[in-house]
């Protein structure tokens, strides 16, 4: 069973850019733990939107043996995933600045993320067709994700989140 805490907004869909920025620390976490923030649908409250669909943000996990990956990820209304792995590293007990971008027009027209942390910054490109798929996002925050069995124990500061107009 998943949890969030969320702040209502839009709806937003996969048409509009998407902004966010803050701070981040990674206090601690335990072997093959996730989680995620950014925008989501609150439609399927007890599920994660990793599983379910309908998210735009970031993904904070790995595999055990990198530490935990700061990476763009999107699931569409359809479930289907895109995310950029390798991307850059959470190092625990340090404070990085952040960002993510999501742009629609990106790419040719088939939109990309863009997520930075500290000095370095991930670019997913989304394949031909993905964007068309939709999602509907009416939340933006953070919750648990069913990958991992652990805890994830982090700070989210100063956090701004913009969407452009249709």
């Amino acid at each position: 069973r998943s949890g969030y805490y969320a702040d209502r907004v839009g709806p937003f869909t996969l048409d509009q850019k998407l902004e966010a920025h803050g701070k981040v620390k990674l206090v601690t976490a335990g072997p093959d733990s996730d989680m995620l923030f950014g925008w989501f649908s609150s439609a399927n409250k007890d599920r994660s939107p990793d599983e379910t669909g309908n998210f735009v943000g970031i993904h904070v996990g790995g595999p055990t043996r990198i530490g935990h990956y700061f990476m763009p990820f999107l699931t569409t209304a359809n479930g289907a995933k895109s995310k950029l792995e390798p991307a850059p590293i959470l190092t625990p007990g340090k404070v990085f600045d952040w960002s993510l971008t999501y742009d629609p027009d990106a790419n040719g027209g088939n939109g990309e993320m863009r997520a930075t942390l500290g000095s370095e910054t991930a670019t997913l490109a989304l394949k031909p067709g993905v964007k068309k798929q939709g999602a509907t996002l009416d939340r933006f925050g953070l919750f648990t994700s069913q990958i991992g069995g652990q805890m994830v124990k982090i700070y989210l500061d100063d956090i701004s989140y913009t969407a452009a107009a249709k």
